[in-house]
Formats: structure tokens, sequence, C-alpha cells
């Protein structure tokens, strides 16, 4: 049976020091990137529509000197302990290449692999299945923790951080790699998660991958909707080897990778190594993060405009935070009659929309129902699935509108 190790320990809170200084850079200048006022909680789908949903103020902050962008403080810090949304559909195409490249780092079949942030064991799977037989996973969702248990892998259920170490060394010994996808960007500190990392690693040869969203596809694509109350941190390549240097671990390789219709940032590191000295210098974060606003800005005039003209109903392809997050930030919710989606969990409820009301319905619904009005091609990263719903669209002469064609252009310099 699987050890809890430090199962006492207290949920995620931030710091006075994560707000007032950069975890990057140690930079205390940090000014106001964009605000978009109070806005329903993500991942709360009401049974009745009448129920107000619960909001949060949600802005960010530029460093001026890294480009880091972080979430100002608004609601409470998420209680990942409930969370049941499993992340193995979004496993990447590149998933069995990072694979390769842990053998191709001296890691062996029989060498301690950490997965931080393990949700319900997906990548442990895949490493189980190439041969990897020290396997432990840390994810502090219990039922995510239980459903990887029921499949025979360890996973500790538990919150990782410093409080953490003393506990996984005791148990396990250090790693020899440790692999943290789409977690950093969750948490409070990365100033303090960072070193824990370092500290469960093993001191000699030991090697770290950090995946996280590229923060830089926001401003590049105006993927505007990719801002999140859950994402606590927005990074570039740039400014997440700043914060590894500083904690002793640089990175030695870093790479982009497409993901659905955005980019993921892969940052390999270990101890006692040297950093590449490529890694973020070809990139002004700072000077691309700032044309953002009053691009938005544009862009939500233009969208909005296009929505007020557009006959009704108004269906949005997907129900998931993509798509709630930009009818909310656009301020278009009041014009959206539904959304398709064909999780279980979500049909018939109704999504943190501001303003508005729309269920949520089935791609079949939308198929045996829908003769007239107007499809928002929102389902990103999704082709098939998209050419699907707009083929059917297409058919009945339903008007179809993709929030990309009112994106305006960037100046040469970026803003």
């Amino acid at each position: 049976m699987p050890i809890e190790l430090g199962r006492n320990a207290p949920a995620q809170t931030v710091s006075a020091r994560t707000l007032a200084v950069c975890p990057c850079c140690g930079n205390r200048g940090f000014e106001r990137l964009i605000d978009f006022g109070s806005v329903p909680i993500s991942g709360w789908f009401r049974s009745d529509p009448r129920e107000p949903a619960p909001s949060a103020e949600l802005a960010f902050d530029l460093c001026n000197s890294c480009g880091l962008v972080r979430q100002l403080p608004g609601a409470a810090p998420r209680d990942y302990g409930a969370t049941t949304r499993s992340t193995a559909k979004q496993f990447p195409a590149y998933g069995q290449a990072l694979i390769e490249r842990l053998a191709s780092l001296g890691v062996g079949p029989n060498d301690l692999i950490v997965d931080v942030g393990s949700n319900d064991g997906v990548f442990l799977d895949a490493l189980r299945t190439a041969g990897f037989s020290r396997l432990v996973g840390v994810e502090p969702s219990r039922q995510l923790a239980d459903s990887a248990r029921a499949r025979g892998l360890r996973v500790e259920n538990d919150y990782f951080g410093p409080h953490l170490v003393p506990d996984l060394l005791g148990a396990h010994g250090p790693a020899r790699a440790i692999v943290c996808r789409h977690t950093l960007e969750h948490v409070p500190d990365p100033a303090a998660f960072v070193p824990a990392l370092r500290d469960c690693l093993a001191p000699e040869g030991g090697v770290a991958l950090l995946e996280v969203p590229d923060g830089a596809a926001i401003p590049d694509l105006m993927n505007v909707y990719e801002f999140w109350d859950e994402h606590l941190y927005c990074f570039c390549a740039e400014n997440l080897a700043r914060l590894l240097d500083r904690v002793g671990m640089p990175a030695f390789d870093a790479q982009v990778q497409p993901h659905l219709e955005t980019r993921n940032l892969l940052l390999w590191c270990g101890r006692g190594r040297a950093r590449a000295p490529e890694i973020g210098a070809d990139r002004d974060c700072v000077a691309l993060w700032r044309g953002l606003p009053a691009r938005w800005a544009e862009f939500r005039e233009r969208f909005g405009a296009a929505l007020r003209d557009a006959r009704r109903p108004i269906y949005l392809i997907g129900g998931s935070h993509s798509q709630y997050n930009i009818a909310n930030y656009a301020g278009i919710g009041r014009f959206v009659d539904h959304l398709i989606d064909d999780d279980p969990a979500k049909l018939g409820g109704f999504p943190p929309i501001l303003g508005a009301s729309p269920s949520i319905i089935s791609t079949a619904r939308f198929e045996s129902s829908a003769r007239s009005g107007t499809v928002l091609i929102t389902g990103f990263g999704y082709a098939k699935w998209t050419a699907r719903i707009c083929g059917h669209a297409a058919k009945h002469g339903m008007q179809r509108i993709d929030p990309r064609d009112f994106i305006p252009a960037a100046s040469k310099d970026g803003v």
C-alpha cells in the first residue's frame, strides 16, 4: 500500500515575498499589463441558470526587467485536492520524444524518476510502457492520485514543496530525473518550489524537465483566452532560465513545441551544469507583452461588433475555459446561446459566463436541431471536430465567425 507523505501539509498559499519580488530576476518593478475586472471563477458549472456564479477580480502585472507575467492576488488559491480533471486527452504528440530524451541523457530503466504534478498518471504510464520501473508521482488531487494507484502506479497524494522533500528523500532517495509538466504555472511561490525540485535531484548526473505553457504565445498569437485564473504566472524561455539560474539548476537546453493552437515551453536543467547562453537571447519579452493591451482592445471592439450583428442563436465550439474565457474577456457572453461540448460532466450545465446562462449541448444535438444562426469557431486546436461542426453549419447556410479574423497586425517592433 503506498505511503502518503506529508499528508497534513497545508494547501498552497501566496506569500508576501512572491507578491513583492519577481521570482525569476529579483526585480521589484512591476507594471499593470491587463485587467479583466470581475469574472466568474472557471470550472464552476451551475445546474440552475438562476444560481449566481462566484466571481473574482482577474488582472496581471508585468515584470519590467525580465518579462514575467504574474496574476494579481484575487480569489483564494485553488484547492487542487478536489480536482477531478484528467489531462490524458491533452497528452502531447511529442510525449514519446520526451521519454527518448530522458534515455539519451543517461536515465536508465532502474533509475528513480519523480513526476511532480502527475495528474492521473498518464506520463507515468508512458514511462512504464517504455521500460522504466522506479517511478513515483506526486499529485494533490485525491481522485486523480487514486486513479493512478488503481493502475499499479506509486503516487504520493500531496502538494509538492519544501515540506515534502525530506520525506521523499527518506522514502525513495534522490531522483535521477524529475519531470514537472504544467505545474509550475499554478504554483504561488516558484522561488520556493523550484529549489525543492533541485533538492530532490541527484547532485551528480541528475536532470529535470520543466514544461509550462509558452507565455510568449499569448501576445504572439493573441491567444488572450490562455490567461486563466488557475495560471498564476506566464513564463517565457528567458525568465524561466533566469529562475533556474538563481537556484543553481541551470538550463542546458530549451525547446518550444506546438500544441493544439498554442505552444509549450520545455527547459531541461540539472545541478552542476552550464546554462546554454542562447536560451531566450533572441526575444525581448517585455516589449512583446507591452504591445498586447492595445491590440487586445482593438480586437475586442471589432469582435464585439461582429457578434452584435451575427444571426442568432450563436454557438461556441467547446465548453472549457478557453471558450468561456474568450466570452468573458471579450464581453460577448450576452450574445452566446449555446456551447457545444461532448463531456458528459458538462452536458446540461451552465458554464461560468458573465451576464448570460447559455446551455451546453452535445455535437449530436447540435447536428440534429441547428438549422440557423451562427457558429463561433472556438474549438481551439481541435481541427477535425471544428470541421465537422462547420460542415453542418455550411450545409444549412449558417453563419460562421472565426475570432482570429479580427486580430490586428502587430507593428514591426512588437508594439
